[in-house]
């Protein structure tokens, strides 16, 4: 029985939950500002305020991924390689593969 139970005392469970928790809400918040952001800047293009909006945008889309990505980084706990997924691609077959590179 103690089998059963077993998961519910593991608090990588619990960090996981609260980063779900807290990834959904973060995550349609970046979608607007980022969509609004490329939308508006779109728009403005043709009175050249567009390309300092677009610029913008894409300056904070970027942190906004590093803070993602610092944020699943503190949550499995593990060293990020900076690079985005820590991964390396190997060719060869249908399509390519990916390894992890830890």
């Amino acid at each position: 029985m103690s089998w059963l139970l077993r998961p519910y005392t593991d608090p990588a469970l619990y960090r996981a939950i609260a980063y779900l928790l807290l990834g959904f809400p973060l995550g349609i918040f970046e979608y607007v500002v980022v969509v609004t952001g490329l939308s508006f800047g779109a728009g403005l293009a043709i009175t050249l305020l567009g390309v300092p909006v677009l610029l913008a945008t894409l300056l904070l889309a970027a942190a906004l991924s590093t803070f993602e990505r610092e944020l699943a980084v503190a949550v499995i706990r593990r060293v990020s390689a900076g690079s985005g997924c820590g991964c390396e691609s190997v060719t060869g077959g249908r399509g390519p593969r990916w390894r992890s590179s830890s």
